[in-house]
């Protein structure tokens, strides 16, 4: 299920400067379906750091965490990233930007 993953400048997944916040730790994947993200998040070891995020990152009043259907055969860019962060961020939920929690499912596709 899994497809790729943002690897910065520096080589690292966890991309530090990709944003003027310091505090910020940016990472972005792209999987083949919802299924494929929930069976890695929640049922390997990751779930055991997810877990333990409390320890290392400092709660904010903003969303942490932006999903949005890619269209198949393209990547996303950190420019992308940004604008569903700030889509979440200024509206909530919807079609453009969502969370697991309010997960919407991928728009239908016209293979005429």
């Amino acid at each position: 299920g899994f497809v790729w993953r943002y690897v910065s400048e520096d080589e690292t997944a966890a991309g530090r400067d990709e944003f003027e916040d310091e505090k910020l730790l940016f990472n972005m994947s792209v999987w083949e379906s919802k299924a494929a993200l929930m069976d890695y998040v929640y049922q390997t070891a990751h779930v055991d750091i997810l877990r333990k995020r409390a320890d290392w990152f400092l709660p904010s009043a903003k969303p942490s965490l932006a999903l949005w259907w890619q269209p198949a055969g393209t990547l996303p860019s950190v420019s992308d990233a940004n604008q569903r962060m700030e889509i979440l961020n200024r509206n909530g939920p919807g079609e453009a930007a969502f969370t697991f929690r309010h997960f919407f499912e991928a728009p239908a596709t016209d293979n005429g």
